[in-house]
């Protein structure tokens, strides 16, 4: 019983905030660099009353003075709301950004979109990143949501499958509940850290571990 409930809460936020990554990376933000820009971070769940911050830390890792200037853009019901800076960088300096979001920003009725640029200063090459936030249709602190929730999804998974390790069960039947937690746990890491191509795929295998349980499961009380 642990396991499910661990399993059923952290597919809920790997999908939520896998959802979220996808839909900014296809929002329409115009595609402008080649190169990712390291450091960008969001929120992964705000509420739909709550204003947070987009924050990012950009380094010159360059051995020539640079001035580079930063666009970002955030998504609102009607066109981006965009804004720039313009800096200047020393060697190995660094300069850290930081941007408000709220319900002024929300769009398509459950996500707030961000995009944030560096264009190039010679020999740093353009380099840009998007990320999305999933709004709950409630009221409070969905940075207090996620953690609360990641963690009775994390001990439920870790508590659940060690008692399915120590049970009487034939090892054959906990194997699977066993890895099938474990894929759980590592979607969630690689989910909240925005990287939703390798999250899509192991929601697909997560689908696939739970057919193939239930499919047993249905055999053995045949």
């Amino acid at each position: 019983m642990l396991v499910v409930i661990g399993i059923l809460i952290g597919v809920t936020l790997s999908v939520m905030s896998t959802w979220a990554d996808f839909e900014a990376a296809f929002y329409g933000f115009a595609k402008q660099a080649k190169s990712p820009l390291p450091g960008l971070s969001c929120p992964i769940l705000m509420t739909s009353n709550e204003s947070q911050t987009i924050t990012i830390k950009i380094t010159n890792q360059t051995s020539e003075k640079i001035s580079p200037s930063v666009k970002m853009e955030r998504s609102t019901p009607l066109a981006p709301d965009t804004t720039f800076e313009f800096i200047e960088l020393a060697p190995n300096e660094s300069r850290s950004f930081t941007w408000t979001i709220g319900p002024e920003n929300i769009d398509l009725g459950q996500f707030i979109f961000a995009k944030v640029l560096v264009y190039s200063a010679y020999p740093m090459p353009d380099q840009e990143n998007t990320c999305g936030m999933f709004i709950l249709p409630i009221r409070g602190s969905g940075t207090w949501i996620l953690i609360i929730t990641s963690i009775i999804s994390i001990l439920s998974l870790i508590s659940g499958a060690y008692l399915l390790y120590k049970s009487d069960i034939p090892v054959k039947q906990t194997r699977s509940a066993i890895f099938l937690a474990a894929v759980v746990l590592l979607n969630l890491a690689v989910s909240f850290t925005g990287l939703w191509i390798q999250s899509i795929g192991l929601l697909a295998i997560t689908t696939l571990m739970v057919f193939i349980i239930f499919s047993l499961q249905l055999r053995q009380n045949t």
